[in-house]
């Protein structure tokens, strides 16, 4: 009954989410191994069956060992690899040469930026994607936790430092900003903002930007 109720509670928490994300589908993986492992105890007691119950194991294994081989043998002998982000760290760099004492940042797109600059961001929401979930912004709205349109105090607050993912598909705009949003920012930026920085390298035809406020002296 464990395995079901685990499965069930993953597939409700997608279901209220509203998205569903290649990576959060691994959370299903430890049920359905569960309910594999039963099935290949049950062949492996049936005559015909039981060569099935001994091969199917090893293909996983071997189909496993070919994609997690590589990435293991670049954890063993590269240092750092796990925490490397190359454009993300190279952005961080070049905040880090100018930054102030009291400067603030918030990122709607390359979150790691926090990690490398060891900086807090001006909402507690870290994660970009959240903000667009109503699932997500509505509950904690009502506790308090947020504003009741969380981009917009974000903006209000006018951090030193912001960080954008410019998007061209369908439409020019901002990722995890609606058109009534994208509007209030691009007003923000053309007025309070200027570009310092551009993350390249992310594939595709978007741009990640970093904007610096522009009452900052120049570096």
């Amino acid at each position: 009954e464990l395995p079901w109720l685990a499965l069930g509670a993953v597939l409700l928490a997608l279901l209220i989410n509203g998205s569903a994300g290649s990576h959060y589908w691994q959370a299903v993986y430890p049920p359905c191994a569960v309910f594999c492992a039963y099935g290949i105890g049950w062949m492996q007691t049936q005559a015909r069956l039981r060569w099935a119950g001994y091969l199917l194991p090893a293909v996983a294994l071997a189909g496993a060992l070919t994609q997690t081989a590589p990435a293991a043998v670049r954890l063993a002998t590269v240092p750092g690899h796990l925490s490397e982000k190359p454009r993300v760290r190279a952005a961080a760099q070049a905040i880090a040469a100018v930054r102030g004492p009291h400067d603030t940042i918030h990122a709607f797109s390359d979150q790691l930026i926090y990690w490398y600059l060891d900086m807090k961001p001006v909402s507690p929401i870290v994660h970009p994607s959240n903000l667009a979930r109503s699932a997500v912004m509505r509950p904690l709205a009502a506790a308090g936790y947020v504003g009741e349109d969380e981009r917009r105090r974000i903006l209000a607050l006018r951090p030193t430092w912001l960080i954008l993912r410019e998007t061209t598909e369908p439409v020019p705009g901002y990722r995890y900003f609606d058109d009534v949003n994208a509007d209030v920012l691009r007003d923000l930026l053309a007025r309070d903002y200027r570009l310092f920085h551009e993350i390249t390298d992310i594939g595709g035809s978007d741009r990640t930007a970093v904007y610096r406020r522009r009452d900052r002296p120049e570096p």
